[in-house]
């Protein structure tokens, strides 16, 4: 059975090339959104395996909201993808304790290897 992800990055040009990359790895993209507004309703119907979450997103919430609203509700790896690195990233996300970060630019290996530790991970908790 292939793991389902949902994609939630407010690039879509980015965001349709993870949707390519992914493919390849055989993992099922559930669904692309740009904005966190449909999100919890996507989660709830289409039950992914591994959210992958842009910190800076279009719309009234931004990345690590959204994914505090998920936290509280469900059970869900996450992994931020962003722009943004350093201290002040990770001083704002820690309290999620998110399954992965992987930091633009980057590469496919580097990906898919955050995609597969957040998995492994999340199946021994």
């Amino acid at each position: 059975m292939r793991t389902k992800i949902l994609l939630i990055e407010d690039s879509k040009t980015l965001a349709e090339n993870l949707k390519e990359i992914f493919e390849v790895f055989d993992y099922e993209v559930l669904d692309i959104l740009t904005s966190a507004e449909k999100a919890m309703e996507v989660i709830s119907t289409k039950k992914p395996d591994l959210i992958l979450i842009d910190i800076k997103l279009k719309g009234i919430k931004n990345g690590i909201e959204l994914a505090e609203e998920i936290r509280d509700k469900i059970k869900i790896p996450i992994v931020f993808i962003t722009s943004y690195s350093g201290k002040d990233v990770i001083q704002k996300i820690q309290h999620l304790a998110p399954e992965g970060i992987v930091t633009k630019p980057f590469t496919y290996d580097a990906l898919i290897t955050s995609i597969e530790l957040a998995l492994a991970n999340s199946k021994r908790n």
